[in-house]
C-alpha cells in the first residue's frame, strides 16, 4: 500500500484501488488525488467456534456483541469509511435487499455484558485468541487491539494472533479457535452469495 501511494503521488499511476484507511485523511489533503468511495457488498465481522464452550452459550455470545463500541471501532479502524452491519446481508446489495435498522439487536452496554457473561457461569471472564490476517484488511490490527481493550473490560482475556490469511483460515478449519476477525465479499449483488456461503452447510468441503 505505501508503495502504491508513492506511485499515485508521484503522477506515475492514475487510479488505487483500497489503499488502506490510515492513508485516507493525507490522500484527501494531496493536491490532484480525489479519493472516491462508494458501497460494496463487504462485510468485516468477528467469528466465534459456537461449537465448544464458552461460545456454544448464547449469553457469551451476546455478552461479546454488547461488549463492543461498534462506532468507535469503526471510526479507529476504518476511517469512518464503515458503518455498522444491521443482520447478515451488507448494504453493498441495497438495491435488492433494503438494511432494515431493528435488525440492530446488540447496542453497546457494558453493564449488560457483564451480566450476560455473569449469568453464562464465567463471572470473572475467561482467556482466548484472537486471530485475524493484516493484509485482509488495512484496519484489521487497529481493531483487534480495540476489541481486545473491549473484552478485557468485561473480564475476558483476548490474545491477538496476527497471521497471514493462509495460516488463519486453517486454524479456523482445525477447531477450537476461539475468536477469529474476517471479512467477506460477495463476488456477485445477490444476498444469496453471503447469506449462502455462511449458512449453507452443503457448499463446504
Amino acid at each position: 500500500p505505501e508503495s502504491a501511494r508513492i506511485e499515485l503521488e508521484a503522477g506515475r499511476v492514475d487510479i488505487v484501488e483500497s489503499p488502506p484507511p490510515a492513508q485516507f485523511a493525507a490522500l484527501r489533503n494531496t493536491p490532484g488525488i480525489q479519493l472516491s468511495s462508494y458501497k460494496v457488498p463487504r462485510i468485516a465481522y468477528l467469528t466465534m467456534d459456537v461449537s465448544k464452550p464458552p461460545f456454544d452459550d448464547v449469553k457469551v455470545r451476546q455478552a461479546i456483541a454488547h461488549a463492543i463500541h461498534y462506532e468507535e471501532l469503526i471510526a479507529a479502524g476504518e476511517s469512518g469509511s464503515a458503518f455498522p452491519l444491521c443482520g447478515l446481508i451488507p448494504d453493498g446489495l441495497t438495491a435488492t435487499i433494503p438494511s432494515d435498522p431493528s435488525l440492530c439487536l446488540y447496542p453497546y452496554d457494558v453493564e449488560k455484558a457483564k451480566a450476560l457473561l455473569a449469568a453464562s457461569g464465567h463471572p470473572d471472564g475467561f482467556d482466548v485468541d484472537l486471530s485475524y490476517a493484516p493484509e485482509r484488511n488495512g484496519g484489521f490490527p487497529v481493531e483487534a487491539q480495540l476489541l481486545q481493550s473491549y473484552l478485557a473490560e468485561i473480564g475476558i482475556n483476548a490474545n491477538l494472533q496476527p497471521l497471514d490469511v493462509v495460516a488463519q483460515v486453517a486454524k479456523m478449519a482445525e477447531g477450537e479457535y476461539g475468536l477469529s476477525l474476517f471479512v467477506w465479499n460477495a463476488g456477485i449483488p445477490d444476498a444469496d452469495d453471503t447469506a449462502g456461503w455462511l449458512y449453507d452447510q452443503s457448499r463446504l468441503p
